[in-house]
Parts: C-alpha cells; sequence; structure tokens
C-alpha cells in the first residue's frame, strides 16, 4: 500500500530523519536539565536556540519554536500550514487511518465516509487522528495556533523519532515538500552537543539506518 512518504525522495528523507533525530535528541536533553539551570545548560541555550533557527531556515515547511517557563523548556513543533481540514487531506494518505476527531480520538471511523465528513465539518481548532495497521499503532494530534498562525504538532518524543509513526510521516513529508536548504548541516551541529540520554548511539545508528536507501547494499 502507498504511504505519504512514498512520495518524498528516498534520500532527502534519509537526511532529514538524520537531522530530525539529532536535534530532538538535544530537544529532550534540554528540556530535562532546564530545570536544574546549571552552568552548562546555561551555555548550551544560546547554542540551541541557534540549532533550531538553523533547522527552521533549512526546512521551511516547519517551524519549531522555544517554549520557556521557570520550570520547563519545550521545543514546539508546527506545520506551516493553516489549515486543519486540508491537512486532514494529506494526513489522510498515511497507512492505516482508522480514525477521525474534532474534540477526541476515534468519534468518526474511517471506514464509514459519511460519518468522517460529518466530523470533518465540527474542526474547528483541532484534530485528532488515530492509525492502526500491520507495523502497529499511532495517533496525531494537531491544534491550529492563533498566535503563530500555524497547526501545532503535539507529539510525543519517542514516537515522533520512530519513522514508521504517523507523526514522524507527517512532519517528514511537510518538512521535505517545503523549501529546503541542503547547504546547512544541523545534523553535525546537533551531534555536538553530545547528548545521548534519549538514544544511544548505536540505537541511533539502527534507527537512521532502517531508513537508508542505501543500507543494504
Amino acid at each position: 500500500m502507498a504511504d505519504l512518504t512514498d512520495e518524498v525522495d528516498p534520500k532527502a528523507l534519509y537526511a532529514f530523519k538524520k537531522d530530525f533525530l539529532q536535534l530532538m535528541r538535544v530537544a529532550f536533553w534540554m528540556d530535562k536539565e532546564y530545570a536544574k539551570n546549571t552552568i552548562q545548560l546555561n551555555a548550551y541555550l544560546g547554542k540551541y536556540k541557534r540549532l533550531v533557527q538553523a533547522f527552521n531556515r533549512k526546512y521551511k515547511g516547519l517551524s519549531l519554536r522555544i517554549g520557556q517557563t521557570p520550570e520547563t523548556l519545550a521545543t514546539r513543533l508546527f506545520l506551516n500550514h493553516a489549515d486543519l481540514k486540508g491537512i486532514f487531506l494529506i494526513a489522510g494518505r498515511i497507512a492505516g487511518l482508522k480514525g477521525i476527531g474534532a474534540n477526541d480520538f476515534d468519534a468518526a471511523s474511517a471506514k464509514d465516509p459519511a460519518a468522517v465528513d460529518k466530523e470533518l465539518k465540527k474542526v474547528t481548532g483541532e484534530l485528532y487522528l488515530s492509525y492502526s495497521d500491520s507495523k502497529g499503532s499511532g495517533t496525531i494530534y494537531l491544534e491550529y495556533d492563533k498566535k503563530e498562525k500555524k497547526i501545532e504538532v503535539h507529539y510525543d518524543i519517542r514516537s515522533i523519532l520512530r519513522d514508521k509513526t504517523p507523526e514522524f510521516k507527517l512532519v517528514a513529508f511537510f518538512a521535505l515538500k517545503g523549501e529546503t536548504d541542503p547547504s546547512l548541516d544541523v545534523y553535525t551541529e546537533a551531534l555536538s552537543f553530545g547528548f545521548t540520554d534519549l538514544l544511544t548511539e548505536q540505537e541511533f545508528k539502527d534507527r537512521v539506518d532502517e531508513f537508508n536507501p542505501r543500507f543494504g547494499e
């Protein structure tokens, strides 16, 4: 069965995956350590902000935003798109769509076109999508942000780092269907932070190699 990420170049997808996984490892560590307010963290904060800016310049279909409170530092992820119903037409091409909801998951079954159409008419500020196929299950929760005028992906950190999940597929599609600047080396810059809390180096390598178009040749 065709899937959404089949519509993008495999080599570009591999490069995005390297960039994104490494950056999100850094994001995980920054959020984890932020509340400790260590000297090391303070030294890294400016560097992290520059890394996020570089990512946004490289992948113009996405926008990362750093949200800070006294206790947390959260890396928010936005699709540069403003129409939730339009997003559904794209996300509906991800294999295994099971259900849709305007206020919660599975309010309407994807197998019932009339119910889906009825539920889509209720969509205003949020969209809930659920998926299930032979490779597993997953969800996507999207919300229109009035301030940003973009759609936020409320992601699960461990889910979005797996290339078979609906969250990753949707984000990768928007990253690569938008304008990109391959000259920016986000991966090497993110790697220079040296954080390994979320994935070990071998786990990271294995995760990336799963999607390398040259892997196994």
